[in-house]
């Protein structure tokens, strides 16, 4: 009877031993993908961060046009006085 409680408490001690290491694997692992999330929100913030500058350069270059389609019509004309 001693002998099946001494192997019981063997398998109890290395089932012990495989559940530590497999919580600090986990552990390990949730901090990465913790990590790597906050990497690929930050990613995604620049990239949205990008856009919305490349619009707003897209918006000013046509702004630009129009001035430049308005100006190239018909410069205007001044005023001549004569004294």
């Amino acid at each position: 009877m001693n002998a099946l409680v001494d192997q019981l408490r063997q398998k109890l001690a290395q089932q012990d031993a495989r559940i530590s290491s497999l919580e600090r694997n986990n552990s390990y692992l949730l901090r990465r993908l913790g990590e790597v999330y906050d990497r690929l929100d930050s990613f995604e913030s620049d990239t949205e961060e990008t856009e919305n500058i490349t619009g707003r350069d897209r918006t000013d270059q046509g702004d630009e046009r129009e001035k430049a389609k308005k100006g190239a019509t018909r410069p205007k004309r001044k005023k001549t006085r004569f004294a």
